[in-house]
């Protein structure tokens, strides 16, 4: 409780609602004069209705219309980013290929030259022996046929393989004689092991005459040193005479064309081996279909195991993934003991709809075994698998677009406080008519979305009520360039219970919550994005102006006194004559009580100030004029200094006996002037 002289106590009585603390006395003018049987004017004021505010309390201030209002914030009440959203590390897919390696192409072979000479005939078959004195002689070649081996011939000049086993191919022979005589000769084509690959049966080769014979090469296997064994060999002779002449010769040229090899020691041009080609899905969440991501950091993690018998390379593919201006491929050396790499993705822009059928969340992959990218021999066998495991991993996202789904963030709960206590101490029907629940909103996430959030507010004697507001729509950027879009978004006496609220009052708790529905209700597919600096911020805002409606509203306040201030005075009269420009009207009483009995011995009327008349929106349009008187009686001045405490009740009624809401302005004023008649006796 606090002590007041008794001046400044009834005009206190008569002219705050506020503490008597926060009064501003400097209004008042500076010449009071106090004198036993003084009558007339003892002082003046001019009041505006901001004096009697807290004006220390950041939560009080004036806002649009000059209006005084409490303005409670409270900063990033709701806030999603991109990990909000969905998490990129919980990208789970493992990408798992096997292949095999499919039989190679090999160089043509081409051996020019070969050849099965007069002198070799001669030597190698006796009937034919006697030639080799006659070199450079006519004489008419005997008719001769023999089928006894006359004679190997060898092909070791081949240098594309050791051994080679052929998938497909041909091998062909390709004679040419050149002796003055018709023959007609078989060969046998074996390898250094004596193995027998093909024969070849050239007949009737008349003098400068060619023959070729092709054999197919699927299934066999040729080393580098072939042998032809001439195995048959016959000539009608000539019946006249001709030049003997030992090297005239049959030439036989051989040939290996469009040739693959399914294994074998060979050297292999540089060439594509094997083709595997997939898609995938990339799973973030059920609900996510992702047309577009970009990296901001990531790596592929490749395994690759192999059964090849040579080192190898596998070109790894992402064609819808673009990489430092270009399609992301990376050419992977494979040794015989498989290898791990990790692939450094940064800065990659992905495509998650080139599959055909797959509108989202496909990545098609494509592997390639690359064979000849070496000088030498490789060690090649067809049919050997290979096995690709690749998974992300360290996985940021730059930016993603496409249909997140029906996806919920939540807010979590808290409490605030409104910093309104003061309205506990107020009774009876006491309304804001226009309090307002806003959030002030930050959004640069392409996500269509709404705020479904929860308010209750709590009295000081554990009465409830909760906001009951509308789920509000979001605002967002329609585009990328776009950027961040701004707005605000709220409850009001229209879509809510905040007036009901706000009367309560709610001087306890005030909780809240709810969570925010991205896509709500949505049908088809949504078009969505968000990038790394992307989010949805909201700042709460409590607007409560003092727009009040309220019949018969009560405050009451106990102030202490001592009865040695008025043993002297027998009797006192204050006439309080005001201009009111506050469209409030105000009937002020109090009484005279031992706080200690409880007992009350009197109780005053100071009588009514008249309220400014008001426009339908409740602002004031002009003022009233009029009186107020407080008596002190000799018997109330006995009862006074009895009393260690006067109770002061203000009842206020908004214009038209409450029925018509008020809006106090900062600038309405209150003029007093105040005329006392006092009565003291100086004999005590």
């Amino acid at each position: 409780m606090k002590k007041h002289s008794i001046f400044f106590l009834i005009v206190v009585l008569l002219f705050t609602m506020c503490d008597t603390d926060d009064f501003n006395f400097d209004k008042m003018s500076d010449k009071i004069i106090w004198e036993p049987e003084l009558v007339g004017p003892v002082g003046k004021g001019n009041f505006t209705l901001w004096d009697f505010v807290e004006q220390g309390d950041d939560n009080i201030t004036v806002g649009d219309g000059d209006v005084i209002k409490v303005m409670h914030k409270e900063q990033d009440i709701v806030s999603v980013d991109i990990n909000d959203l969905f998490k990129v590390s919980d990208i789970q897919t493992v990408i798992t290929s096997s292949f095999t390696s499919e039989p190679v192409d090999v160089d043509d072979v081409s051996i020019m030259g070969n050849q099965i000479r007069l002198e070799d005939l001669a030597t190698n078959y006796s009937g034919l022996a006697f030639l080799l004195g006659l070199n450079g002689q006519d004489q008419a070649f005997p008719n001769f046929s023999s089928t006894n081996q006359g004679g190997s011939y060898e092909f070791n000049n081949i240098d594309d393989f050791q051994n080679a086993t052929f998938s497909t191919g041909t091998l062909t022979l390709e004679a040419t004689n050149n002796l003055k005589v018709p023959v007609s000769f078989k060969l046998s084509m074996v390898n250094f092991l004596n193995v027998e690959l093909f024969t070849f049966d050239f007949m009737d080769l008349d003098p400068g005459e060619k023959m070729v014979i092709t054999k197919d090469l699927q299934d066999k296997e040729m080393f580098a040193n072939q042998t032809l064994r001439l195995v048959e060999f016959s000539s009608p002779g000539s019946t006249s005479p001709v030049n003997i002449n030992l090297d005239d010769a049959i030439n036989i040229d051989l040939k290996v064309e469009d040739a693959k090899v399914s294994s074998g020691v060979i050297k292999i041009p540089e060439q594509l081996a094997s083709t595997s080609e997939s898609a995938y899905d990339i799973e973030i969440s059920e609900d996510v279909k992702l047309s577009q991501l970009n990296l901001k950091s990531g790596i592929l993690s490749v395994n690759i195991e192999t059964e090849m018998n040579d080192m190898v390379t596998v070109r790894l593919t992402l064609p819808s993934v673009q990489l430092n201006g270009a399609v992301a491929t990376k050419d992977i050396v494979v040794p015989t003991s498989g290898t791990n790499v990790s692939w450094d993705l940064a800065g990659a822009e992905i495509d998650l709809t080139t599959v055909s059928g797959k509108d989202y969340n496909s990545l098609p992959v494509k592997y390639e075994l690359i064979l000849g990218q070496g000088d030498g021999f490789f060690d090649f066998e067809s049919n050997r698998a290979l096995t690709a495991n690749v998974r992300f991993r360290s996985v940021a996202l730059a930016f993603a677009q496409g249909d997140f789904g029906n996806l919920t963030v939540d807010v979590e709960e808290d409490v605030l406080d409104l910093g309104v206590d003061f309205w506990d101490d107020i009774d009876g029907g006491f309304t804001l008519t226009n309090p307002k629940l806003n959030f002030k909103i930050r959004n640069s996430i392409g996500v269509g979305a709404e705020l479904d959030f929860d308010v209750k507010a709590t009295s000081s004697k554990g009465t409830e009520q909760a906001l009951n507001g509308d789920n509000l729509s979001i605002p967002y950027p329609q585009s990328v360039s776009e950027g961040t879009v701004e707005g605000t978004i709220g409850w009001n006496k229209d879509n809510s219970d905040i007036v009901a609220l706000v009367a309560l009052p709610p001087s306890g708790d005030v909780t809240y919550g709810g969570v925010v529905r991205l896509n709500p209700g949505s049908q088809g597919v949504n078009t969505n994005f968000i990038s790394e600096t992307s989010s949805i911020s909201a700042d709460l805002e409590f607007d409560l102006p003092f727009e009040v409606k309220t019949q018969g509203l009560g405050i009451t306040d106990t102030i202490e006194v001592t009865g040695s201030d008025f043993d002297k005075l027998k009797s006192a009269e204050l006439e309080v004559k005001y201009t009111n420009g506050i469209p409030l009207g105000m009937n002020v009483n109090f009484a005279f009580i031992d706080t200690i009995s409880k007992q009350k011995f009197d109780e005053i009327s100071a009588g009514l100030l008249t309220a400014a008349p008001v426009d339908a929106q409740g602002i004031p349009t002009g003022s009233k004029e009029g009186s107020a008187k407080i008596t002190l009686t000799e018997s109330n001045v006995k009862n006074l200094i009895k009393s260690n405490g006067i109770v002061m009740k203000i009842q206020a009624n908004s214009p038209e006996n409450g029925t018509k809401p008020a809006r106090l302005l900062s600038k309405s004023k209150l003029n007093v002037k105040l005329i006392m008649k006092a009565k003291a006796d100086f004999s005590k």
